[in-house]
């Protein structure tokens, strides 16, 4: 399956990239960044994904690393990477109470769907309940693995 092109991008997508699972980071660096950096394909993630995708580092006590993978991910070529504002608060709450959803999950779909993505790319199948709201992709599956 071809990914759409404007592409909403879950955390675990960023760890598997930038933390080496090589068939899924393969996937992500030919499917997705590649296209992204020659303007072929447009990312979106929530500012939440930089927080959760810095969260392990910083808990292991590696500041260093921290800091590496967040002028990655603020460097990535074609990414956008969305504040939490109103509307996005206000889209999460109405998708928290409507798909009981986590709140950090809410967060991350409603800013797919404020930033007008095509697709919702995770790796996390409790979003498939999303589905109604904005097409969700399943890494896994797309990537046939």
């Amino acid at each position: 399956m071809t990914l759409p092109g404007v592409v909403a991008i879950d955390t675990n997508c960023f760890i598997y990239f930038f933390e080496g699972d090589d068939q899924r980071s393969e996937y992500l660096a030919r499917e997705l960044f590649e296209p992204m950096a020659r303007g072929q394909r447009q990312g979106v993630a929530s500012v939440l994904a930089l927080s959760e995708l810095l969260a392990y580092p910083y808990q292991l006590g590696r500041d260093d690393r921290a800091h590496e993978l967040r002028a990655a991910m603020v460097a990535m070529p074609g990414l956008a990477i969305r504040d939490v504002d109103t509307d996005v608060a206000d889209r999460a709450a109405s998708l928290r109470s409507l798909l009981r959803l986590r709140l950090p999950d809410a967060i991350q779909v409603a800013t797919a769907l404020e930033s007008g993505a095509d697709a919702f790319l995770t790796n996390d199948r409790e979003l498939l309940r999303a589905e109604q709201s904005v097409q969700v992709l399943l890494l896994d599956d797309v990537a046939g693995l």
